[in-house]
């Protein structure tokens, strides 16, 4: 309970890159920065009221220096009379390298889509479920966390008299008689109209059967169209 290490095998000494005899001759706060003191304390306190800690995210001080993202469990155990703490401890250098890679490419994305003023969906067929890029609400005139995105929310954005033709494309693109490619009008949120251009592609299954379908967005107003730059009331 104090901190020092009995017992490790050989996978937690190579995530701290010791050997497990080196490792015993270190403490748990001889391997974690001290930064993580208010964090630790508080799985500590945890762990007293409930026999049980994390699971917690953490950094372990290398044996070359640097640091390492582990992910922890543990849990109270009792031998010879004695409180010892038993943890699990999980390497997760490669997924945080993951998610910071994905942060840096949808900072990329929105970037590139703003400069070509171009959105980009995806439909998953299989759920139901729709995900819009940023660019698409502000396209829209929307805001991401008071817009819920369905097939039905869309369609009450797209012109009256270009849903029918907008419906026709997409299920000639999922039956597989004809690209998605097409200019309709869209109805922001303050009642201006825009024109919009979007191609999409189906992606099927093994059987040929349609499972999801990505699609860009992009206004076409200003772009020899300004004859659609109009305002309902």
């Amino acid at each position: 309970m104090d901190g020092l290490l009995i017992y490790v095998n050989p996978a937690y000494a190579n995530i701290v890159g010791y050997s497990s005899e080196e490792t015993l001759h270190l403490s748990y706060w001889d391997l974690t920065p001290i930064k993580y003191e208010p964090q630790e304390a508080e799985q500590l306190e945890q762990l007293s009221q409930t026999g049980s800690y994390g699971p917690y995210e953490n950094e372990y001080i290398h044996q070359k220096g640097h640091l390492v993202n582990v992910r922890l469990n543990g849990t109270i155990i009792e031998i010879d009379g004695n409180q010892y703490i038993w943890s699990s401890v999980e390497n997760i250098d490669d997924m945080k390298w993951v998610e910071s890679a994905l942060r840096r490419n949808d900072r990329a994305l929105n970037r590139a889509e703003e400069i070509a003023n171009m959105g980009s969906w995806t439909w998953d067929l299989e759920e139901g479920d729709i995900y819009w890029s940023d660019h698409i609400y502000r396209l829209f005139g929307l805001d991401p966390q008071s817009f819920e995105v369905s097939y039905k929310s869309f369609f009450s954005h797209v012109h009256p008299d270009d849903r029918r033709f907008v419906e026709s494309e997409i299920n000639l693109a999922l039956e597989g008689v004809k690209r998605y490619n097409i200019d309709h009008r869209v109805i922001q949120k303050n009642g201006d109209v825009i024109m919009v251009h979007e191609q999409a592609g189906v992606e099927r299954n093994a059987a040929g059967d349609a499972i999801a379908m990505h699609s860009t967005v992009q206004n076409v107003t200003k772009v020899g169209h300004d004859a659609y730059s109009l305002k309902l009331f």
